[in-house]
């Protein structure tokens, strides 16, 4: 008998298409976590203390490589979302999901893009030397188009883990969706309000660092547990 071999299609998984899909995710999630340490290597050589934002106040020296490394994440988050989504929205090999079933209109993707151009425009506008808080003689309309952007940024991201929550494909990724919806919120408003009394800075501006990377990874380890891995089988809707 003459044996035959199947060629798996473009949109099975090992097919053309969802391979590179898997890789670029992969790729984007590099440059994401690369932009991460850099910023943590910035934060570690500081000696002062200082605010995530406040690495790339003007006049810091950190200021160009950290306003690079934030551009990078959003960037970076911004095609990790997109990928997502053109994931998310084809029909997958061994998954019962019906073609007629209807997509949210807003997807934890979705989400991630807005905050991702909020970050974008943080990185581009960022505050003024020592970034004052609201309120304060020093505080400039700089200042506050920064907070206003970075403070969305974060806001929308939490949102995003709260869709992924409902949203996402597996079951360990909707735990741990919720488990850094939770620390994100957590850390990030103690921090700011720390910031904000004035009190307690150093202990704020850790904080702030820690819903940082919390978020960071969350973004990364969504999306790449959400990719089209060969030989994966999806959940039933």
């Amino acid at each position: 008998m003459r044996s035959t071999t199947s060629t798996p299609s473009p949109d099975q998984p090992g097919g053309s298409t969802t391979t590179f899909l898997a890789t670029a995710i992969l790729v984007a999630g590099g440059v994401v976590l690369a932009a991460l340490a850099q910023i943590w290597a910035l934060r570690l050589g500081v000696r002062k203390n200082l605010y995530v934002s406040g690495l790339g106040a003007d006049g810091e020296p950190t200021a160009a490589a950290f306003n690079a490394a934030l551009l990078a994440v959003a960037l970076g988050g911004l095609a990790l979302a997109i990928l997502s989504e053109i994931v998310a929205s084809r029909p997958r090999a061994g998954s019962k999901r019906m073609v007629t079933t209807r997509r949210p209109l807003v997807t934890p993707p979705v989400l991630i893009v807005v905050s991702s151009v909020c970050f974008v425009f943080a990185s581009r506008v960022p505050c003024s030397y020592g970034c004052p808080v609201p309120g304060s003689d020093a505080f400039l309309a700089q200042d506050a188009l920064h907070i206003t952007a970075a403070v969305a940024g974060f806001v929308w991201a939490c949102l995003a883990m709260i869709s992924a929550v409902c949203q996402a494909e597996f079951r360990v990724t909707r735990v741990g969706s919720a488990i850094a919806m939770a620390v994100v919120a957590l850390s990030a408003g103690l921090g700011g309000l720390l910031s904000l009394s004035g009190r307690h800075g150093d202990i704020g501006s850790w904080m702030e660092f820690v819903a940082t990377t919390i978020a960071l990874l969350w973004l990364v380890g969504y999306c790449v547990a959400e990719a089209p891995w060969p030989t994966r089988r999806r959940r039933s809707r």
